[in-house]
């Protein structure tokens, strides 16, 4: 009797040969990177909340102080380099030299220093204006953690302004969205969060190559932030 080598060949389908446990399964694809990514940081910044950003009024005679925050770490304003925070308060899509002013002191009044002067006294006056600008900011602290998220900055009108001619006036193509904004280079960068009372903000920054993690949206008083699921690049 002859004794032959019997060789058993499995030969299904496609779909049952990667069903099959002993069939070769194909390697892994390689998945987006989860955000942030390589090319992707973060970083904490001071905040200068009686900075002098730019000039206002007849012949620009007028300082114009607003709550910045200090992104070259040479612990003063630097235009062009640092970035003023502020909010668009009657919702006409630009921001005024008043609005700045005003926004600083309800930024201020977050972290319940009522000294919107600095002259080392709290008035009355002040302290029943900075009370009224604290129980408005709440109304946009969702979460009640003290500080304001780029969501929760964006529904309270906020904007990024950076001073990219170094002229003292921020015109609108420098006030930019807390959720994308230039920050120097080819980098651009979002809010994560802002700290009045810890006095910090910080700022996710994005390499050029990175994927963008909001979508271009338009923030208005009911429309809360969203992320893409679907990378795309800058």
């Amino acid at each position: 009797m002859a004794i032959g080598l019997s060789t058993n060949i499995y030969t299904g389908s496609a779909p049952e040969r990667l069903c099959c446990p002993t069939w070769p399964r194909p390697w892994p694809q390689p998945q987006p990177q989860p955000w942030p990514g390589p090319w992707d940081w973060n970083e904490s910044r001071e905040n200068l909340d009686n900075a002098t950003v730019g000039r206002h009024g007849f012949l620009g005679l007028e300082r114009t102080r607003g709550y910045a925050v200090d992104r070259n770490g040479d612990g003063r304003y630097t235009p062009g380099q640092d970035m003023v925070l502020a909010m668009d308060l009657n919702r006409d899509g630009r921001v005024t030299p008043d609005e700045i002013e005003k926004s600083r002191e309800m930024l201020q009044a977050m972290s319940g220093d009522f000294d919107f002067n600095h002259d080392g006294v709290v008035t009355i006056c002040e302290r029943l204006k900075g009370q009224a600008y604290q129980r408005q900011m709440r109304q946009y602290d969702t979460d009640r953690d003290g500080r304001l998220d780029a969501g929760e900055f964006a529904r309270a009108g906020g904007r990024v302004l950076i001073d990219s001619n170094r002229d003292g006036r921020f015109q609108d193509w420098e006030q930019h969205s807390p959720f994308d904004f230039p920050t120097g280079g080819f980098g651009r960068g979002s809010i994560n969060y802002i700290d009045p009372f810890c006095g910090q903000t910080s700022i996710h920054e994005r390499g050029p190559w990175s994927p963008c993690p909001w979508d271009k949206w338009k923030p208005t008083p009911f429309q809360a932030p969203m992320r893409l699921e679907r990378y795309h690049y800058c």
